[in-house]
């Protein structure tokens, strides 16, 4: 039997779930961009960061929401739907997935492998300690690394 669903109440899971998946986001991350750096085909979007603290608030806020957002509706909306079609765990986990990466196309290739490999971290995360918060928070954080890394790599990186 499946574990409910629990919101607005913290456990033991939603922690496991930040533990294991802020630093497996953040290692897919980097191997992805290393992959696109040694390939010569990296451009997608370029990361703007901010330039102030009230920018780098809205940044924090927004990444953060874009995290629960995401993570609302294609862990707990979509693969609790997709499970209701008569789709085996696998299959669900994998159009999930593959949905979820298809809405990063707007980040051209990388992005969408990017969104990938996070996906399926985030996928079975969810599937194994059914926890929304842990999976959100790791997700925002994740995205707001994304813009200090890439502050941080601006600032003082000799290559750029």
């Amino acid at each position: 039997m499946e574990k409910p669903l629990r919101f607005f109440r913290f456990s033991r899971g939603d922690f496991y779930c930040f533990a294991l998946g802020f630093p497996a986001l953040a290692l897919a991350g980097a191997g992805v961009s290393f992959a696109a750096m040694r390939s010569g085909v990296f451009p997608g979007i370029p990361v703007q960061t901010p330039e102030s603290s009230a920018g780098w608030a809205l940044a924090a806020i927004s990444s953060l929401t874009a995290g629960c957002l995401e993570e609302g509706y294609f862990r707990v909306y979509l693969l609790d739907r997709l499970k209701k079609t008569g789709l085996g765990i696998n299959q669900t986990a994998a159009a999930a997935v593959f949905l979820f990466s298809l809405c990063h196309w707007y980040e051209g290739l990388w992005g969408v492998v990017n969104a990938a490999a996070a996906g399926l971290v985030l996928s079975v995360l969810f599937i194994r300690f059914r926890s929304f918060y842990g999976i959100a928070f790791a997700h925002g954080l994740y995205n707001i690394g994304v813009y200090v890394f890439t502050a941080l790599y601006f600032t003082f990186s000799p290559l750029r």
